[in-house]
């Protein structure tokens, strides 16, 4: 599995280059090849393709900006001696999405300090152990007068757990679980947690306690088959093999139906968007393309290439784009 690691290390630094000029794409190999890269074995480096050389030293000096002492970038902070956090600077919060987001970051980067730090921070102040949906991870954690951190919305963003099992998952590839940390029995608690409590006929939901809402965003194919191939009993297997199918195929028709191609912030489960504002507190209609919605083209892409490139995918993705 260690061939996963390599290939998301080059998803992140092609992210890095791309705001380059279009003269350097002249290279680039705009056609996916239909046979995806975890068959294959075959990771395209992206920045190699657009002809840059200097791809590495940009990751190692992005990394060491965000997780390093530079005040200007940094958004990885310690807390006791073996815990650490992301801080979003705007929101003045931690959420479980820059906690496993950073910790993908970390595994890829073969830096397990900084991995089992993130963790722990999660496990101590985030991970619900009681409640409706134990398990679970509350997705806002603020900090208190004393500087001691508490929950300050105990709901669940699922996206939050879906990185969180992808990550520990990689890091029982890449370092084993045998020391202080079993990565994969910890990525199997979070795998049930999500099949318990956040998906629903082999959706995710936006959230637990909004019925028939997902999140576009949410829909990452790519790990759902990447979860399949690392559980062992076959009826995992096939739970996860299901939900990718069932993704893949929301992914294709929220694109194909939504306003302009665009993805929106929320969906029904069956593709369709939803419009106006769903529940209480929610800031903006459902059918706006931002935030999170952001994300769907990641995702797309990144099933694209993992699983396999199909028409629907392009014709998504270029929609996107001249958008």
């Amino acid at each position: 599995m260690a061939s996963i690691n390599n290939h998301f290390k080059k998803v992140l630094l092609a992210t890095l280059i791309c705001g380059v000029s279009a003269s350097s794409f002249a290279a680039f190999n705009a056609a996916p090849p239909a046979t995806g890269a975890m068959s294959s074995g075959t990771y395209r480096n992206l920045a190699s393709e657009m002809g840059k050389t200097d791809g590495a030293t940009k990751v190692t000096d992005t990394w060491n900006k965000m997780f390093g002492t530079d005040t200007n970038y940094n958004l990885y902070n310690t807390f006791g001696t073996d815990k650490a956090y992301i801080k979003a600077p705007d929101s003045n919060d931690v959420r479980t999405e820059g906690q496993s987001w950073a910790m993908t970051i970390a595994v890829m980067m073969n830096k397990q300090a900084e991995f089992d730090k993130l963790w722990r921070f999660a496990v101590a102040y985030q991970r619900n152990t009681t409640g409706s949906y134990p398990g679970t991870y509350a997705w806002q954690v603020k900090f208190d007068a004393n500087n001691q951190p508490y929950k300050a919305d105990v709901g669940a963003a699922p996206d939050g757990e879906l990185y969180f099992a992808f990550a520990l998952l990689n890091a029982d590839a890449r370092w084993g679980s045998t020391g202080s940390i079993n990565y994969l029995s910890e990525a199997q608690a979070v795998l049930t947690a999500l099949r318990t409590h956040l998906m629903v006929n082999n959706m995710i939901v936006f959230s637990p306690s909004v019925a028939n809402v997902t999140d576009p965003s949410y829909n990452i194919p790519a790990f759902y088959n990447y979860f399949a191939a690392r559980v062992t009993a076959q009826a995992d297997k096939d739970y996860w093999t299901n939900a990718a199918t069932v993704s893949r195929s929301f992914l294709q028709t929220h694109l194909s139906t939504a306003p302009s191609g665009l993805p929106t912030f929320l969906a029904s489960p069956a593709g369709s968007y939803l419009s106006g504002n769903l529940f209480t507190g929610q800031a903006n209609p459902a059918q706006y393309y931002e935030y999170d919605a952001w994300r769907v083209a990641l995702n797309v892409a990144l099933d694209a290439h993992l699983m396999g490139a199909q028409a629907w995918q392009k014709t998504a993705i270029d929609k996107i784009h001249t958008f």
